[in-house]
């Protein structure tokens, strides 16, 4: 019987998780650029000294995403790479002025997705649902192969 309900679960997750992804697409849509690329903008606007592998580490996503990510926010005025005079291989990522007045626009998109999303649930569901979420990635990270 667990089983069943582990695996209704897995799908309820997995569809939760579209329309999630589904949601913030529609949020996003009058925008240059999509909700992944509005996250980075935020996380580098708040962390102005990171480079790619802190900010890949940060979004946890790999750092070819990241390259992918930058490099349309880049090639749209949004972001700049500052070459580091001691290392050239090294990279300071800059949120350019464009980007700096996305910035209140995006929190906002952001806030008002996380209330649609869970403004239905009292404090005491969401401290309850966020450690489950928590429990479940924790047991996650010690079983991924590859």
């Amino acid at each position: 019987m667990k089983d069943k309900k582990i695996e209704q679960l897995s799908l309820d997750v997995h569809f939760f998780s579209k329309e999630v992804k589904d949601y913030a697409k529609a949020k996003f849509c009058h925008q240059e650029f999509n909700h992944h690329q509005g996250q980075l903008l935020m996380v580098l606007a708040e962390n102005p000294d990171f480079n790619q592998a802190q900010l890949a580490k940060k979004l946890e996503i790999t750092p070819a995403t990241l390259s992918v990510r930058l490099k349309k926010l880049e090639d749209s005025g949004y972001v700049r790479r500052i070459e580091n005079p001691d290392d050239k291989r090294n990279y300071r990522l800059v949120v350019s002025p464009k980007g700096l007045e996305n910035i209140a626009a995006i929190k906002r998109s952001f806030k008002e997705m996380s209330k649609a999303i869970f403004s239905c649930l009292d404090d005491q569901e969401i401290d309850q649902l966020s450690k489950l979420i928590n429990k479940c990635r924790n047991n996650l990270k010690d079983k991924k192969t590859c």
